[in-house]
């Protein structure tokens, strides 16, 4: 559950939508996705937020567990395309160009390949 203080479309800009709409009024078009909920902070004051849907959260744990399945086959994939470039090196660009193709999660700069670094 997140305080809607703290969130930020900063991982949706992807959806291209209106720079003016409020997060709270896109998560509560989707009711069955988001849960939303309020506390007391100290001063009495209420603090919105939301959580994910236990069928959402689901969902999200199948993903992450079929991307840790996977990961081996991946790393499999991007050596041989990096095997098709003269250098072994491929730019960032390029592998975004490709990232929905080799199944690639949105945010995957952040996930190191460190297990079998030298495999290529």
């Amino acid at each position: 559950m997140l305080p809607s203080n703290i969130l930020s479309f900063s991982p949706l800009w992807t959806l291209c939508l209106p720079s003016d709409l409020k997060l709270s009024t896109f998560i509560r078009r989707y009711p069955n996705i988001f849960i939303e909920s309020s506390f007391l902070v100290s001063g009495g004051s209420p603090v919105l937020c939301f959580s994910l849907a236990p069928e959402a959260l689901e969902l999200h744990h199948e993903e992450m567990n079929i991307l840790q399945q996977n990961q081996l086959e991946l790393q499999v994939m991007l050596c041989k395309l990096l095997m098709l470039t003269s250098d072994r090196i491929l730019p960032l660009q390029t592998i975004d160009q490709l990232k929905w193709d080799l199944g690639l999660p949105y945010d995957y700069q952040l996930y190191k390949l460190e297990r079998n670094s030298q495999a290529c």
